[in-house]
């Protein structure tokens, strides 16, 4: 017969699971703060580009250059800059890179190689693949919302995107860490590691945008995305991030279903109502705004699911 559990009073097992919960946030902040931790490497196209877009004066001739050197990327660059994402009315042929460039501008296209890039080269883990794609899927979401709210907002337009898509690149770098284990050790099972994951992942996200040397106002951004409740100061960009990442949970585009377990079981990537009040007054918006951005979302994301 079970023993009766006494109100206010922890079992082993839940003490069992509590301390290794603790120790799973402890290894993580422990191996991204020391000072030999690298992130995933970006291509060396990615960062340059990443440079150049902060530049005023710069020659689409050198963009092209840049981007040719690698056909796979410029493929998927293509590609995408073809779908009704960023070209609602096809076109007979394929356009070239120049004319990619030269018609969207060099800040849609900066957002689209990097995308792509942490596509390809970040959000990759071979012991949580699955789990890896639908993380991947959840930051593209965020990102393309966040620029929409970015317009509606009108604030922040430069950086949206990239924000959106970095503000839960800590959750990939820590099943990337939690994944690298001698061959032969198993890896950490996720209904066990992602209520740590989800505590820690801002500040993880936070040390990996400053290691690739992105801009500082990002790295605060993603860093702060989450509990803006509580804090005394809120960055419009975290505001942001805060708001897109409710939109894309609210659109299906989320990560809550990663474990199996219901969100409100393990509160995963969960956006708290106080620090959505507080998101939508910092970029000036009322709740009254967020069925028309639903609304707006929902068309995006349904043309992002066909961009591949």
């Amino acid at each position: 017969m079970p023993k009766k559990k006494l109100p206010g009073v922890t079992t082993v097992e839940e003490m069992s699971v509590e301390m290794s919960v603790l120790d799973v946030e402890g290894e993580l902040r422990a191996r991204f703060l020391n000072p030999s931790y690298r992130p995933p490497v970006l291509p060396r196209v990615a960062v340059e580009l990443l440079q150049l877009s902060r530049q005023s004066d710069v020659g689409i001739d050198d963009v092209v250059a840049m981007l040719g050197k690698d056909a796979m990327l410029t493929g998927r660059v293509l590609r995408i800059a073809s779908s009704p994402l960023y070209q609602p009315t096809p076109r007979a042929t394929e356009p070239s890179l120049k004319d990619a460039v030269l018609r969207m501008g060099l800040g849609n296209m900066r957002d689209i190689v990097v995308e792509v890039v942490l596509q390809m080269r970040v959000f990759q883990a071979k012991q949580y693949a699955k789990e890896m794609a639908r993380v991947a899927r959840h930051s593209s979401a965020a990102a393309h919302l966040a620029r929409l709210l970015a317009r509606r907002a009108g604030v922040g337009q430069d950086l949206a995107f990239l924000v959106g898509l970095f503000h839960d690149v800590g959750v990939a770098g820590a099943l990337v860490a939690l994944g690298d284990k001698p061959e032969g050790q198993p890896v950490p099972r996720l209904s066990d590691v992602w209520s740590a994951i989800d505590t820690v992942h801002p500040e993880l996200s936070g040390v990996m945008v400053e290691l690739w040397g992105l801009p500082e106002e990002l790295a605060e951004a993603v860093r702060g995305h989450r509990a803006l409740a509580d804090q005394d100061e809120v960055p419009p960009l975290a505001a942001m991030a805060c708001v897109a990442e409710h939109l894309a949970n609210r659109l299906g585009w989320s990560v809550q279903s990663l474990t199996g377990a219901t969100p409100e079981r393990i509160g995963l990537d969960l956006v708290q109502p106080d620090d959505l009040d507080r998101a939508l007054d910092v970029l000036g918006l009322s709740p009254s705004h967020l069925t028309s951005l639903e609304n707006a979302g929902e068309v995006v994301l349904r043309q992002l699911a066909t961009a591949g």
